[in-house]
């Protein structure tokens, strides 16, 4: 999942496709910080990319970003679903036999989201170079969703 994101995240977040090359420092990058810190410049849940408006974070609009669509759409059913409408004909929907979108998929999203404009290196259950507890992050979007969809 994440290597595909990777793969075509300069589209999913509309940033410079350089910055997610192997090797690319984005913990330094500004433009990816502006989009997974707080505006005192620390990581929150609350990450800016979790809302349509990362200028406008209201309450209302958290999980609802266009990038988790993306990142869904792009794990499910491939990365050329993004430049075209047609999908490929083995995506992981059809392997899978999917035919709705859970809350633990929607947490995914998110944590791939952040984790990709992250400087970590890996995907772990606290990141080695941010300490972003991702896995905590998981459980809480999980969660939250389950809550807001009875």
């Amino acid at each position: 999942m994440v290597s595909d994101i990777k793969t075509c995240a300069g589209a999913i977040f509309g940033l410079n496709p350089e910055f997610f090359l192997r090797g690319y420092d984005r913990g330094s990058q500004e433009e990816c910080r502006l989009l997974i810190c707080s505006p005192h410049g620390s990581y929150t849940k609350f990450a800016p990319v979790l809302f349509p408006r990362p200028n406008s974070l209201l309450p209302n609009d958290f999980l609802k970003s266009a990038v988790l669509v993306k990142i869904l759409k792009v794990s499910i059913h491939g990365k050329t679903l993004l430049s075209s409408n047609v999908q490929s004909s083995k995506t992981k929907a059809k392997i899978w036999n999917l035919r709705a979108t859970m809350p633990g998929m929607i947490a995914a999203a998110a944590i791939v989201a952040i984790y990709v404009l992250s400087g970590d290196k890996e995907l772990l259950e606290t990141g080695q170079t941010t300490k972003i507890p991702y896995h905590a992050y998981h459980e809480f979007y999980r969660e939250h969703l389950m809550m807001v969809s009875y």
